[in-house]
């Protein structure tokens, strides 16, 4: 048997025996402390000698978890994959049987390690649009097509709920960014219907990933847990921002989820939040290396850790705040085709870069924040 499906084989059997079983959820330690782990799909490359091995479920994504909890964190989020051709598309197209993806039985694998490395899984359904779109620009009018894409799009979603049930994953988020469809009030009750197929399915946690200049307008926050929020927002507005200005920013981010707590009464998750290793990055944080306006930007480790302190010391005092998510770290930290296939030396994970000793203080509680200055 190969080494990577041996490796799969094994982790599957802890899912197996807790699909049997009622679930015995890890307990969330708030706030949370987590980092979205990025699938690496080795067989969409030209590397023949890698597919299998760089993956959820594979020794590698094991590594990564273990090095995960070993800067202090205990959570992990997952994404599980749905596709659509275009953003009028009504069809979700999903990957659970896809060799090489994301599918049911790595990420069953993936959440059974997650558990043993003693860390919560929080898996999130995320639409990918073939035209390259953002998926913030789906729309669907009343009527026929509203109701086709929101069938499928439940179906997508419900079978993320039962293996997130199956592998006991302690929380669940109902989409991604969703921004044209979760602001308007004629879609509101379709979307209380999709969360009501995934609590029938799924009994832990249940929050929804609401891009940054959306959450104030979900219509749907009541029918939450707790209310998640992508934190991308612009730290600052001029080139050559210092630690003053990145902080000033910071708190007019943290008085903005304070006043969504405010009227929701639900905690905040943040279940993205992030900054690439290149100066300026919390000016447009959102924006993705490859980019040749990103690409051209210089590399500078001590920006990103900057600003992890700032957004990081402006919302750990506050009494509504679930937890936070760091994104991203890949499956493989070593992976030799990385800047190829992920993000490259400046991108955003922290991983040995000095905004993972911002992380590790935060995750280590106490006095965190003055070890982030003298870093």
């Amino acid at each position: 048997m190969p080494r990577a499906l041996l490796v799969l084989t094994l982790l599957l059997l802890p899912a197996a025996v807790h699909a049997a079983a009622p679930c015995r959820r890890l307990p969330l330690e708030r706030p949370l402390r987590g980092a979205t782990m990025v699938h690496l799909d080795d067989a969409s490359d030209d590397n023949l000698a890698n597919d299998g091995l760089r993956g959820y479920g594979t020794e590698s994504a094991a590594g990564m978890l273990r090095r995960l909890r070993g800067v202090g964190l205990t959570l992990v989020s997952l994404m599980a994959l749905g596709h659509l051709d275009h953003a009028r598309d009504t069809t979700v197209r999903d990957e659970r049987a896809d060799p090489g993806k994301a599918n049911d039985a790595t990420l069953l694998a993936t959440m059974a390690t997650a558990h043993h490395e003693g860390l919560a899984v929080l898996l999130v359904p995320h639409l990918w649009l073939a035209d390259g779109e953002w998926r913030g620009r789906i729309t669907h009018p009343q009527g026929p097509d509203a109701d086709a894409f929101f069938q499928s799009y439940g179906d997508f979603v419900e079978h993320v709920a039962q293996v997130a049930e199956q592998g006991c994953a302690e929380a669940l988020s109902i989409g991604v960014e969703l921004k044209g469809l979760s602001t308007v009030p004629a879609h509101r009750a379709r979307f209380r219907d999709v969360i009501s197929r995934v609590r029938a399915a799924f009994k832990g946690l249940v929050t929804y990933s609401a891009n940054w200049d959306e959450l104030p307008d979900v219509t749907f926050l009541a029918e939450l847990d707790v209310a998640g929020v992508n934190a991308f927002w612009p730290l600052h507005q001029r080139p050559g921002a210092g630690a003053d200005e990145l902080h000033a920013g910071a708190q007019s981010v943290a008085r903005t989820l304070a006043e969504v707590h405010r009227k929701s009464g639900k905690r905040i998750l943040l279940t993205e939040f992030g900054y690439k290793s290149v100066k300026d990055s919390a000016v447009r944080p959102w924006e993705w290396p490859g980019e040749a306006k990103v690409d051209a930007l210089p590399g500078d480790e001590g920006y990103q850790a900057l600003a992890y302190a700032a957004l990081l010391g402006a919302v750990a005092p506050a009494p509504w705040l679930e937890g936070v998510v760091v994104w991203f770290v890949p499956s493989d930290e070593k992976d030799p085709h990385r800047e190829g296939r992920w993000e490259g030396p400046n991108g955003f994970s922290p991983l040995g870069k000095r905004a993972e000793a911002v992380l590790r203080a935060f995750c280590a509680g106490e006095g965190w924040r003055q070890k982030a200055r003298r870093k």
